[in-house]
């Protein structure tokens, strides 16, 4: 009989832990953050840091100014279906069924401008994002997502602690937002399908326009073990107690990350090995919080891989001192457990910028 309660209790037990069936909604995405497989917490050091840890524009020795960050990203599943999707969208009933089953579609168009300088950012972002999943030819279960996102961030970031020698640095930082949002997300019955056409059902996630504010905090150890190699390690607490917006628009949900960063810098190259546990507060598949990144960085070349939950990321990125290119390939889960529905992204990156 104490069997029976210890395996019930188990299985109770493991079913909290994995009962997060979405993917982890993010604010901002770095291009250069997720093509290390989204582990930057302890890395820090650029722009991103006002989204990812804003204790690391302590580090911050330059000043940065990204006139046009602009990112487009789309799932495989979005560019092989295109003209699949066109017909959906003019259709209705079972012709949805036939065009979507099976398939994740996915795309992303993200702009931002920002002004860094040691210590202290801001950024003004944009974004919009659409997404169709249609699962289980049995019961047919459609889910839609359209929503706009925009507003300013600003973050800063200071030492606090210095140790003897200045090989260590602890670093504290904060970061404010004040978004708008509308739109979300919507699941639709096989009822519903049979009777509502496709264009209708998107047009009910122009939920009205909401505003929200929110609170970012962080913290950055570095401790320089020799003058060419230093080590990371960091705790950042984003959108805390939920970033809420009035109306319906869904909120971004808070999200707790451990990282840990080594780098090694020779006269041409720095490498940078990176890894997160993110979103330790939520109850999901622990292989979705683990993510992996290397960076190579030469003069003008910027190679990157890493592993984002337990899939395979690779990207490259070409900086002509005014101009930044990158693409970057990546895959996210969208069911409960990992290897059940993953979806492979493919995102292409500008920037127009001026460092001093």
């Amino acid at each position: 009989m104490r069997y029976w309660y210890a395996s019930i209790s188990l299985m109770l037990l493991l079913f909290c832990i994995v009962g997060h069936a979405e993917e982890f909604q993010l604010l901002y995405k770095s291009p250069r953050a997720q093509a290390m497989g989204g582990a930057f917490t302890a890395v820090a050091d650029d722009e991103s840091a006002i989204y990812y840890n804003p204790a690391g524009l302590a580090g911050v020795s330059k000043i940065l100014f990204h006139g046009l960050s602009a990112n487009i990203e789309v799932s495989n599943d979005a560019v092989n279906s295109y003209s699949d999707l066109s017909n959906a969208l003019s259709n209705s009933g079972f012709s949805v069924l036939n065009n979507f089953m099976g398939k994740n579609i996915y795309a992303r168009a993200q702009a931002s401008s920002d002004f860094v300088f040691p210590g202290f950012g801001v950024s003004v972002l944009y974004d919009q994002q659409l997404g169709v999943s249609l699962k289980n030819k049995a019961l047919p279960v459609l889910s839609i997502q359209r929503q706009n996102t925009y507003g300013v961030q600003a973050a800063f970031g200071v030492p606090v602690l210095t140790l003897r020698k200045k090989k260590g640095q602890l670093r504290f930082g904060l970061a404010g937002k004040y978004l708008f949002r509308s739109g979300g997300y919507q699941k639709v019955s096989l009822m519903e399908l049979l009777t509502i056409d496709s264009k209708s059902m998107i047009n009910q996630l122009n939920s009205s326009l909401g505003s929200g504010y929110g609170l970012d905090s962080g913290v950055q150890f570095v401790y320089q073990i020799k003058k060419k190699l230093s080590l990371k390690s960091a705790l950042a607490f984003k959108n805390i107690g939920d970033t809420s917006f009035s109306g319906t628009s869904s909120p971004i949900k808070s999200d707790l990350v451990f990282g840990l960063a080594s780098s090694y810098q020779s006269d041409d190259m720095v490498a940078t090995l990176a890894y997160d546990y993110s979103h330790i507060l939520d109850y999901a598949d622990w292989r979705k919080k683990n993510h992996f990144g290397l960076e190579l960085k030469f003069p003008l070349l910027s190679l990157y891989g890493g592993v984002n939950q337990v899939y395979l990321t690779y990207g490259a990125g070409v900086d002509l001192w005014f101009i930044k290119v990158m693409y970057l390939s990546y895959a996210e889960e969208q069911a409960t457990l990992v290897n059940q529905d993953p979806e492979r992204r493919h995102l292409l990156h500008i920037t127009l910028k001026l460092e001093i």
